[in-house]
């Protein structure tokens, strides 16, 4: 039998890192769904009205989001399917499958 050992956890995050962690978190909080920064894309200096500041310009022709397709066909057959169905609080995701 041992006497007078002691053990002392680690701490998972180092104050550096947690910091930066934290920052991190702040910057993606504040991402709109377009990959802008919303605190630039709702500033009045982005307004392409305004002299002196800066303005967006979008994509030419979209990117397809073939997770997203499927979701919205799966869901459009759905309901399709069951025209009665509370669609409150549904909850819809797509997986990735191998074609063989």
């Amino acid at each position: 039998m041992r006497f007078g050992e002691v053990s002392e956890r680690e701490p998972e995050w180092d104050t550096a890192s947690l910091n930066l962690m934290l920052a991190y978190q702040r910057i993606l909080a504040d991402i709109g769904t377009h990959g802008q920064p919303m605190s630039e894309a709702t500033d009045p200096r982005s307004d392409p009205n305004r002299p002196g500041g800066w303005h967006y310009e979008a994509n030419k022709a979209p990117k397809k989001d073939f997770a997203a397709q499927s979701i919205d066909h799966a869901r459009e057959a759905f309901h399709k399917k069951y025209p009665d169905a509370d669609r409150a609080g549904d909850l819809w995701h797509a997986r990735r499958v191998e074609d063989e």
